[in-house]
């Protein structure tokens, strides 16, 4: 209990700064001062990708995850003003789960692309190898825990599906060679 203030926003809800963050992303796309991440790949190429697990295929598909659920989270709240709701009781308890879940993926993304840069700024190439294995574990377990809604959207295929266990084994596997 001594630490459990410091663990917690002063408001008491740890979950504060992710609807600061979801309120700041809308307010900033609406006036234009920053715009969703775009994908290298449009949604029907992603699709019928045999493999999804490479460097590049991962970091368009965080990409689309935020940007979808951005779009998904701004219809809904565009729906409750048009029936008439109020702000606060649509986007702090209606749209709550949606609004948690785009905070995580912006957080996610946004340690992918910072992890990403720093990568390429390496020298030592086994440095370099390791670290993007490392990347790939991370970004294939995002991947994993949002399949479903990935393949609802058609951004993974059915088999690329398969190949995830199989690739996110295999990097463990390799990873677990180079520890000491």
């Amino acid at each position: 209990m001594a630490i459990a203030h410091a663990a917690m926003t002063a408001e008491g809800d740890n979950r504060v700064l992710t609807q600061k963050v979801v309120k700041d992303m809308i307010k900033n796309i609406a006036s234009k001062k920053s715009v969703l991440p775009k994908t290298d790949l449009n949604l029907q190429q992603l699709g019928s990708m045999p493999d999804v697990t490479q460097i590049e295929q991962l970091y368009d598909l965080l990409k689309f995850l935020e940007s979808q659920h951005f779009v998904e989270l701004s219809q809904a709240l565009e729906e409750s003003k048009t029936a008439k709701k109020a702000f606060f009781t649509a986007f702090f308890l209606e749209q709550q789960v949606r609004v948690q879940k785009l905070s995580e993926l912006y957080a996610e993304r946004h340690a992918f692309e910072s992890t990403l840069k720093a990568i390429q700024k390496l020298v030592n190439a086994e440095n370099k190898r390791i670290l993007n294995v490392i990347l790939r574990i991370y970004a294939i377990d995002i991947i994993r825990r949002e399949l479903g809604f990935l393949m609802i959207h058609g951004a993974v295929s059915a088999q690329a599906s398969a190949g995830l266990e199989e690739t996110y084994n295999k990097l463990i596997k390799d990873l677990s060679a180079v520890a000491p």
